[in-house]
């Protein structure tokens, strides 16, 4: 992700971000997701230390001080810290779970339509969009049970 992703707060209070994957795949595509009220002000703290820090580059979150790109072993050990900081117990403690979670709660919460919630995850098709809400429906069943 780079730095000139970030856009400006909409009407509701969130950032747009434009994603765009580095290799073409069948699953997710260039897309706008949406980047949080609560965590706005992180990001922007970030950015204005990333500018007077003049890193070069235009990645967000580089490596190190030059504007290198962070290695895919240093994204999964930061989150899975993240997520023992956070005292979350899941099975799997990677990026994608976090993707994950934010699909099941805003499409739980109703606070986006199947089509936006897809259109923020980048995916192509309804279908893999619904399966989020289909295991989250599965899980409320179970734990009733």
């Amino acid at each position: 992700m780079h730095a000139d992703s970030i856009g400006v707060p909409d009407y509701t209070g969130s950032v747009p971000v434009t994603v765009t994957p580095s290799s073409e795949s069948t699953v997710s595509r260039p897309h706008q997701t949406l980047l949080r009220p609560f965590a706005i002000p992180e990001v922007m703290q970030w950015l204005e230390e990333r500018r007077l820090r003049k890193i070069p580059g235009l990645l967000l979150f580089p490596s190190n001080l030059s504007g290198g790109q962070l290695d895919k072993s240093t994204i999964y050990l930061l989150t899975k810290a993240t997520y023992k900081k956070a005292g979350i117990d899941v099975a799997r403690k990677g990026p994608r779970t976090l993707r994950n979670s934010f699909a099941v709660r805003e499409l739980s919460a109703e606070q986006g339509s199947i089509e936006e919630i897809g259109e923020y995850l980048g995916l192509y098709e309804r279908k893999s969009t619904e399966k989020y809400l289909i295991t989250e429906q599965l899980k409320m069943k179970n734990r009733k049970n």
